[in-house]
């Protein structure tokens, strides 16, 4: 049975300060010359994506020029850097010390609200899942993020401080919270260039509401199908915008989830269609490499862009330029840190194979995508399915091995409580009542609260 993927660590889009000199506020601007190309080297080490390179520039900059007024700003763009480092304490404290600034200028006061729970919701995806911490460090981050969308209803940073708000409720499950910000969100913001980023976690949230009911006992089954297929529609339109090509493989890989779901809790007759565009979306899935180069021929376009804005005599233009740049280069920075999707989707394939009864087929997809699965979850669930195709095709030899081999290197793994029993039903079948007894007995041992306890203590009683 597929299950929707929980999002981990669903990626931030920062409304980002582009603090150069051309737009600064005359209370911030530097008063040498030398302050201000200091800023400006080291903005452009920044913008570049070169964080850590950007980070020891500003702190030089304090270090040059710890009186002039662009320290406040250097100190928020050092933080911003730390963020990017994954130094969230670091990031915290820099933050800080820009808050505590005498005489902060509003606008720098108004990014640093912006930007803290931000850095607190980072902090918080960082700690292990079974962290009693961690609920709590999202709850910090949520009354942040709330507390500066009500003292400045107005910022243009109310779109981003919503959704980062979403995103700390989905990583402690209230998905109901996810899906009302995001709804807000598409609906206040229908021109956001951070839209399609919007729809995503709505469909995200929706997905696992759905999926939800659809496991659980006595879950709404109609309200679980109507809340995937609302997901489904939404990654769809995501797919054919083709607006944010970072975002387009999450969506096509989230789809599969969704679509392999449906056709699991649909009736046997309307399964294989379903199974198919399943198929489909798990196929079109590009590599990474492919990913990274769509990404950057995305990014080279800026530079002339914003020389055209320039030449225009268009600064808010320019300055919007820059924010798109910022919350592109973040994307690339994102792929670059994920895995490559191809090899997860193959298995994905490897097992609508498998619900398909499609034995043949699975283990080819899984054998072919073997040698390229990095997790132990992808590694044991190839070698179930591939173990259990074998089982139910009576390959006795080949299922003894792949069973040994599964007991030997994944024992007690919840995904195969069925598959001792599916061996000593195998043997029973073939008329082999003692080594089945032998199977029985391993299901009671390794599952004895497990699913296929009670059929193994009736099949067992058969094979005596």
């Amino acid at each position: 049975m597929s299950e929707i993927a929980f999002m981990k660590k669903a990626p931030f889009f920062l409304a980002l300060i582009l603090l150069t000199a051309t737009f600064l506020s005359p209370a911030l601007r530097a008063q040498s010359a030398g302050a201000a190309a200091a800023n400006d080297a080291a903005y452009n080490l920044f913008s570049a994506g070169d964080y850590s390179a950007a980070a020891t520039a500003y702190e030089k900059v304090l270090k040059d020029y710890p009186t002039d007024p662009v320290a406040q700003i250097a100190t928020i763009q050092l933080a911003f850097s730390q963020y990017f480092l994954g130094q969230y304490d670091p990031s915290l404290a820099t933050l800080n010390k820009a808050i505590s600034f005498p005489g902060l200028a509003p606008e720098l006061a108004q990014v640093a609200a912006g930007f803290l729970p931000q850095i607190l919701s980072s902090k918080a995806s960082a700690l292990a899942a079974t962290d009693p911490k961690r609920k709590q460090a999202f709850e910090e981050a949520i009354a942040k993020f709330t507390d500066f969308i009500a003292k400045f209803p107005q910022s243009p940073d109310v779109e981003s401080a919503t959704y980062g708000r979403a995103v700390a409720n989905f990583q402690i499950g209230n998905f109901d919270k996810v899906v009302e910000d995001m709804q807000s969100n598409i609906q206040k913001f229908p021109n956001s260039g951070t839209l399609p980023t919007s729809r995503n976690l709505l469909a995200l949230a929706l997905a696992t509401l759905g999926s939800t009911d659809l496991m659980k006992d006595g879950g709404d089954k109609s309200k679980g199908m109507a809340q995937l297929k609302q997901a489904e529609d939404i990654l769809r339109q995501i797919i054919a915008d083709k607006k944010d090509v970072a975002l387009i493989n999450d969506a096509s890989f989230q789809l599969g989830e969704i679509l392999f779901t449906r056709a699991t809790f649909s009736p046997e007759a309307d399964r294989p269609p379903i199974y198919q565009q399943a198929l489909d979306a798990y196929a079109a899935i590009l590599s990474k490499d492919e990913v990274i180069r769509l990404q950057q021929e995305k990014i080279k376009a800026f530079p002339s862009l914003k020389a055209a804005a320039l030449r225009a005599n268009n600064p808010t233009l320019k300055k919007q330029l820059d924010k798109d740049n910022e919350r592109e280069l973040k994307k690339l920075s994102e792929v670059n840190a994920k895995p490559d999707q191809v090899a997860p989707a193959m298995l994905k394939m490897g097992e609508i194979f498998f619900n398909a009864h499609k034995y043949n087929e699975s283990r080819v997809v899984i054998t072919h995508v073997g040698p390229f699965l990095t997790s132990d979850d992808e590694k044991t669930r190839a070698l179930y399915y591939k173990t259990m195709g074998y089982v139910i095709q009576n390959a006795l030899d080949k299922a003894v091995s792949g069973y040994t081999e599964f007991t030997g290197t994944y024992k007690n793994k919840p995904i195969a409580e069925s598959l001792p029993f599916a061996m000593g039903n195998m043997y029973l079948g073939l008329g082999k009542p003692d080594e089945a007894i032998k199977y029985f007995d391993q299901s009671l041992t390794l599952y004895p609260k497990g699913r296929a306890a009670g059929l193994s203590v009736v099949s067992k009683a058969q094979a005596q």
